[in-house]
């Protein structure tokens, strides 16, 4: 069953599946949600200007999730499109950041000289780029392959330590 909450301050009301309508004088009309970023968001017209607001958000405002500054929303099942208030959940953001970190795992970076040898191996781009006064994209785009000349202004060539045949 779908439970129809007011959000305050505004002529809108969110369900707990997260359809979101705006009250009428004889009716209501329902509001096409959009994805922005993988996150589902609904245009409001809040003081005469329309804004695109994400519905996750509406939900913790129309149903009282309350926030301490060191907590966030979260999707318990990590679809960010899912907006039910079942799926709706509240975290610290170092256990978030614990969680999903694994995502973000740097790769080694090898050195090699004009003759083929590794000269150094690197535990990341941005280790690499720090040791040979380089930006860390400019290594990453060495390794990807994405620069024409093979080898640096430094007379060396990067590439990611996975793409070495040993």
């Amino acid at each position: 069953m779908i439970g129809w909450v007011d959000i305050p301050e505004s002529r809108y009301q969110i369900s707990s599946l997260g359809q979101v309508r705006r009250v009428l004088s004889n009716g209501y009309r329902d509001l096409k949600s959009f994805s922005t970023r993988g996150y589902l968001a609904v245009n409001l017209r809040i003081n005469g200007k329309l804004k695109k607001v994400k519905v996750h958000k509406l939900m913790a405002l129309a149903f009282n999730i309350i926030l301490n500054p060191d907590e966030i929303l979260y999707f318990i099942n990590g679809i960010k499109s899912d907006c039910q208030l079942s799926n709706i959940g509240v975290i610290n953001k170092s256990k978030f950041c614990k969680l999903n970190g694994f995502k973000t795992l740097s790769q080694q970076v090898a050195k090699i000289d004009k003759f083929g040898d590794i000269v150094e191996v690197y535990k990341s781009a941005r280790e690499c780029g720090r040791m040979n006064f380089m930006n860390y994209r400019t290594v990453s785009n060495r390794c990807n392959g994405k620069i024409k000349d093979i080898y640096g202004l430094d007379g060396f060539k990067y590439i990611w330590d996975k793409d070495i045949n040993y």
